[in-house]
């Protein structure tokens, strides 16, 4: 990043490598649309380009580029009406089945993202940020521009309100 920050744009090709397949499951466990993902990914390294002035190379990476990601997808979902919460975690275009997967776990799976789909958008984020992208608290307080304490407090209560509507599907 500090190379195109001095000028060498052509290093961006370099960070889309190691980043892209990240910022893609971050995007496709939010959205559950391959096209939209994509499209996301690729706002997220020109938006790196036009902002890179900003970066001032003392914190993590990462969390920078996640702050902007986060950025892109809530603006994205704030600008799309046909991203509604129906369509989030409901497409599976794209989606790729293990054959060594059992079927509970598969059943597992969808169960979850049927309880994800009813949780409101801050509570699906933060789940996705903190244990499906497996970021640490202060990581994920960083990218929604909370405390770390905050983003402990809304994992556990996005988590309680999954159990809750886990538990309301299942009965």
């Amino acid at each position: 990043m500090l190379k195109i920050i001095s000028g060498d744009t052509d290093k961006i090709g370099l960070l889309y490598e190691k980043y892209s397949n990240l910022l893609f499951g971050y995007f496709f466990k939010l959205t559950r649309n391959r096209e939209l993902s994509e499209d996301l990914v690729n706002d997220v390294f020109l938006k790196i380009l036009y902002s890179k002035d900003s970066y001032r190379g003392d914190g993590i990476f990462t969390v920078w580029m996640f702050r902007i990601a986060h950025s892109i997808f809530v603006d994205n979902y704030n600008k799309s009406k046909r991203l509604n919460t129906k369509e989030i975690f409901s497409n599976t275009t794209g989606t790729i089945v293990d054959p060594e997967i059992s079927h509970e776990k598969e059943e597992n799976r969808k169960l979850i993202h049927r309880a994800l789909l009813k949780l409101k958008k801050k509570e699906r984020e933060v789940i996705v940020l903190s244990k499906l992208n497996e970021l640490k608290y202060k990581e994920v307080a960083e990218i929604l521009h909370c405390t770390e304490e905050a983003a402990k407090t809304r994992t556990f209560r996005a988590l309680k309100n999954l159990k809750i509507v886990l538990q309301k599907i299942q009965n």
